[in-house]
């Protein structure tokens, strides 16, 4: 459904233009191009009746191309569909729509639903979680505002040091704090982290404040992290390893990836249908 959905709610399934084009249907664009050509004072030929939907790559009428004021705004701000904006119970132009069909409300609600509050990337260090949580971020860009909080920005220590425990749990209060700054302004948190205790874990949890939390646990095979860590050049030999051998906890993810043989952008995309489901 959520692709069918156009900028400002209407469902493009029931368009004439869309109808026209799925079925090939010449009837359909000369009765359409002639009451639209009427209600706009615009010249809008059969031919032009042509459109694979609002949001979908593809034909589009020239209503769609470059009439419509709420696609335009829309695609300006870069969002996914105006449920993902601040200003849709307010919007004029969105306003003009749902006067007459009321039913856009609930659809654009429905598609902008969010089945988690953060993402939590849970696994050992070198197995690409930062750039996951990049891509992530990339991904949900106009649909949902993302803070990334990464363990690197509150480690005491330098990443070439060899990392105890410890050194993982002295950066709780600073990384829970920035967490629970995150979630109170209405972002979507995207915790990048190595979990290697019970305590630690514990305290991420906590961090949420009971809000709803996407686990993922993010890994790959040890001598693909073996050889990410060579490559980084900035890790004490062997973490790598240590992390995925004590990663806590080992099972109990909503969601397990494998960031060694598939992409950070397909992993990403994964991961946004979850968190959208």
């Amino acid at each position: 459904m959520k692709n069918s959905i156009a900028y400002c709610g209407l469902d493009c399934r029931k368009c004439p233009a869309y109808i026209a084009a799925a079925n090939d249907d010449d009837a359909i664009r000369e009765k359409t191009a002639k009451l639209w050509s009427e209600l706009n004072g615009v010249t809008i030929t059969p031919d032009q009746i042509n459109c694979d939907g609002c949001r979908e790559a593809g034909r589009k009428t020239v209503f769609c191309e470059s009439m419509c004021a709420v696609r335009r705004c829309a695609r300006e701000r870069e969002l996914f569909s105006c449920g993902s904006c601040g200003e849709m119970g307010t919007c004029p132009k969105l306003g003009a729509i749902t006067e007459h069909s009321p039913e856009t409300l609930t659809n654009l609600k429905a598609i902008s639903r969010c089945a988690a509050d953060a993402i939590l990337l849970n696994g050992p260090s070198s197995a690409g979680k930062s750039t996951l949580a990049r891509a992530i971020a990339a991904a949900l860009r106009g649909r949902r505002e993302c803070a990334v909080i990464s363990l690197d920005d509150h480690m005491l220590i330098e990443p070439w040091e060899q990392i105890w425990e410890d050194d993982v749990f002295d950066a709780v209060p600073t990384m829970s704090a920035e967490t629970e700054k995150a979630l109170e302004a209405g972002k979507l948190a995207i915790i990048d982290h190595v979990i290697t205790s019970e305590r630690i874990w514990d305290a991420a949890m906590s961090s949420l404040g009971g809000r709803r939390c996407l686990k993922v646990l993010v890994s790959c095979d040890p001598e693909v992290l073996r050889e990410r860590e060579r490559s980084r050049g900035n890790r004490f030999p062997g973490s790598a390893e240590d992390s995925l051998k004590y990663l806590y906890p080992k099972e109990g993810y909503d969601l397990a990836v494998d960031a060694g043989k598939t992409s950070p952008e397909d992993i990403a995309e994964e991961i946004v249908r979850h968190v959208f489901e």
